[in-house]
């Protein structure tokens, strides 16, 4: 069985899918990172720079609303993406 879900993206993300919106069909019971990972498969280094520290390869926060609740994208890696879920993803930013 598998799932759809659609995932919006913004800023660099947008850049890097050279589109908006992003739909997914993904195993039942994926969870949010293998939601990134197959955006980085779809498109390759230019997402991953933006998802990972290149160093440590390690995804970087992000804020994540999920059907339009926030959460945050580290705190959530493992939570388990429903079929017809909309993913919106945002990056943190800070100032001064």
């Amino acid at each position: 069985m598998q799932i759809s879900c659609q995932v919006n993206l913004f800023g660099g993300l947008q850049v890097a899918a050279g589109n908006k919106t992003v739909r997914l069909t993904l195993p039942a019971g994926a969870t949010v990172e293998q939601v990134l990972e197959e955006l980085i498969a779809l498109y390759g280094n230019k997402m991953e720079v933006q998802l990972k520290n290149m160093i440590t390869r390690e995804f970087v926060d992000y804020l994540l609303l999920i059907n339009q609740k926030p959460v945050r994208l580290l705190a959530n890696l493992d939570k388990p993406v429903q079929n017809g879920d909309e993913l919106l993803v945002l990056s943190i930013c800070s100032g001064g």
